[in-house]
């Protein structure tokens, strides 16, 4: 029956001599053409309106006679037709508007809804019922339709023979609305009556409204972006005026202190010992002193007493300012203890040092939280020849004229500084050396600066090469070439700690 079957209980079957099968059913007489395709196979099915004596029939009351005619007999009689002098109704039938309604109720219109083409609906006005009718009245109630709203649906609708179809929330914009119809055999008229319709957005769902509001959007930003740009350019201005205030007072602020650290390396220099005082009593010497800062935490110390010439290099803790506070401290304890107390022996010089370094600073009395100290080499060369020598945390290094190289380590530990051990005692190395030796004394500044390809630090292996290389030079030539190696070396790296280097020949 989805098919188009009128009944599924078949009374009778016969054929015609076209081929076509009929069929008599409790639904009326079906009509069959099994030659066309499966595709286009359909029923036409004939009822009480077209003639038949009653909608139902009798089992196996049917025959063809010889002339073609069929017969088919049911409780009210029997009907007799020739098949080939039934013609179906081939009639396309014309589609019109019967009715324009909106929320159930009819809607009046300036013209007769029939022959309007088009219809402007408003905002609120976009949803709608139309009825339709399709003028052929065979059996008009089998009459089917098809739809389709352009703009809306995808594609027309199914057949129906429901003559109402309604359409709601239609969004603004124009539609054409078609309708096809066919007759009771199937005949449909291609030609499909057609609508057009303008449904009228609201304001904010117009064009106009976009591109209002696009340009309205546009107009904020760009007068938001405007004054912000003058608030951030008033805002800069204030700050590159206080910028220049604060850098004005900043510079000069810099330039009081820069000024005052010059007096400093002034003052720092005036106290270290002449190097034409210390050059005048040594026979070849030279001195490589190079700051990392304006001052330095690494000074030098030169004294005459009994006969006896006493050299000391020293690294403070730190460098610059504080590493200058150290070596200002450092200068007067070693004038105390070797131009006043008048002692010579390195190892208790270094004693009295240290033992003035922790009462200077406070070390050890829980008063001042200080670990602050300093790292000394210092040798003591007797007229005779005989050379003592001292160290705290710093070797002493001795190349004779052939190039061997003698190292001797100093004690462990250095001066001041927190001390774990109730004593702290340096020891005296008595030395002896062939005449034309050289004795270097050197902070750590050297070997730890960074540079190279590799960014590497300089190493005390590579230092002591370069000494090895060169103690034969004269004291001038020997301060040249460790000046410019270091430079060679250092190239664009900073330099990161004082330089002190004492080349004494022996």
């Amino acid at each position: 029956m989805k098919d188009g079957l009128a009944n599924t209980f078949v009374c009778a079957l016969l054929k015609d001599s076209l081929g076509e099968i009929w069929a008599s059913s409790n639904g009326g007489l079906i009509r069959f053409d099994p030659s066309r395709p499966p595709t286009e196979v359909s029923f036409r099915n004939y009822s009480m309106k077209d003639g038949l004596q009653n909608s139902e029939y009798n089992r196996g009351a049917a025959m063809v006679r010889e002339n073609g005619t069929m017969i088919f007999g049911g409780p009210h009689g029997f009907n007799i037709f020739r098949p080939t002098q039934i013609k179906d109704n081939l009639h396309c039938p014309e589609v019109v508007l019967l009715s324009y309604k909106r929320g159930g109720k009819d809607v009046i219109t300036d013209s007769v809804i029939t022959y309007k083409r088009l219809l402007t609906l408003g905002p609120k006005e976009n949803f709608l019922q139309f009825e339709v009718a399709a003028l052929d009245f065979t059996d008009p109630s089998k009459n089917k339709f098809r739809y389709l709203l352009e703009g809306f649906d995808a594609d027309w609708s199914e057949p129906t023979s429901i003559r109402y179809v309604s359409y709601n929330d239609l969004p603004g914009g124009t539609y054409l609305f078609k309708v096809k119809a066919a007759n009771i055999v199937g005949a449909w008229n291609e030609k499909a009556m057609q609508l057009k319709i303008i449904v009228v957005p609201p304001f904010w769902k117009t064009k106009t409204f976009y591109l209002l509001v696009i340009i309205l959007i546009l107009c904020f930003f760009y007068f938001y972006t405007y004054f912000r740009t003058r608030v951030l350019l008033r805002e800069n201005r204030l700050l590159e005026q206080r910028v220049c205030e604060r850098t004005k007072e900043l510079e000069e602020k810099n330039r009081d202190i820069t000024s005052s650290i010059e007096y400093a390396r002034r003052i720092q220099e005036a106290i270290l010992p002449s190097r034409d005082y210390i050059f005048n009593r040594l026979n070849n010497a030279f001195i490589l002193y190079q700051p990392k800062d304006i001052v330095s935490g690494d000074f030098y110390w030169f004294a005459e007493q009994n006969g006896i010439h006493v050299f000391a290099v020293v690294d403070c803790t730190g460098h610059g300012v504080p590493g200058a506070f150290m070596s200002m401290i450092g200068h007067n304890l070693l004038h105390q203890i070797v131009g006043e107390k008048r002692i010579t022996e390195p190892g208790e010089i270094l004693d009295h040092l240290h033992v003035g370094i922790q009462l200077t600073l406070r070390q050890g009395r829980n008063e001042v939280q200080t670990n602050d100290g300093m790292d000394v080499s210092i040798i003591c060369l007797h007229r005779q020849g005989k050379i003592k020598w001292a160290g705290a945390n710093r070797p002493l290094l001795i190349i004779d004229p052939s190039g061997e190289v003698q190292r001797i380590e100093g004690d462990k530990f250095p001066l001041g500084g927190v001390q774990f051990q109730k004593e702290r005692h340096f020891s005296t190395h008595e030395i002896v050396v062939e005449r034309g030796s050289m004795a270097y004394l050197f902070s750590d500044g050297y070997a730890d600066q960074f540079g190279g390809l590799k960014g590497k630090k300089f190493m005390l292996r590579r230092f002591h090469a370069l000494l090895g290389d060169i103690h034969l030079m004269s004291a001038e030539e020997q301060q040249q070439a460790l000046r410019q190696n270091f430079e060679d070396w250092r190239q664009n790296h900073e330099q990161v700690d004082d330089v002190l280097i004492v080349g004494i020949q022996l």
